[in-house]
């Protein structure tokens, strides 16, 4: 069946309605975000916590309730870049990814390797941190009669 220019018109009619709405529902997230921000700066934003009691207790906010309100911002932001047909640079029209290149970390065998080959000798009387593949836990110190096993 084939698609029919007033079909196209109807639908890009449709597309045009569907992102005034998302842009008009952006910029009233703007307006709230924008007034959190200015109350972060100004020190007057309080977060309300709930204690283990039950009690309700007012807070300055943490480093949380930054991030959350970065995200919120952010989130805001791509609703408006989608709402007016924008994509961020290298992005397109399309949905907005962190696409960053992978990280490959090579650490030398000097730190890698295992204690045994290392030669590590652990200093006695200091707290060793043992981190296998189960948990990570911290021993006792080292006594003079304790052998490495590595």
């Amino acid at each position: 069946m084939e698609s029919t220019g007033g079909d196209e018109e109807k639908t890009i009619e449709r597309i045009q309605q569907n992102r005034e709405r998302n842009f008009a529902v952006a910029q009233k997230m703007q307006g709230d975000v924008l007034e959190q921000v200015d109350k972060l700066c100004e020190g007057s934003l309080i977060v309300k916590r709930q204690t283990a009691t039950g009690q309700m207790i007012e807070l300055p906010p943490g480093l949380k309730e930054r991030v959350d309100l970065a995200n919120y911002a952010r989130t805001i932001a791509e609703l408006s870049y989608r709402a007016l047909g924008d994509g961020l640079p290298g992005h397109g029209t399309g949905p907005i990814t962190n696409d960053y290149g992978a990280i490959t970390v090579i650490i030398p065998d000097v730190v890698s390797a295992p204690r045994a080959k290392r030669g590590f000798q652990p200093v006695k009387n200091q707290p060793v941190i043992d981190v296998g593949e189960s948990q990570q836990r911290l021993l006792e110190p080292i006594s003079e009669g304790h052998q490495s096993g590595g």
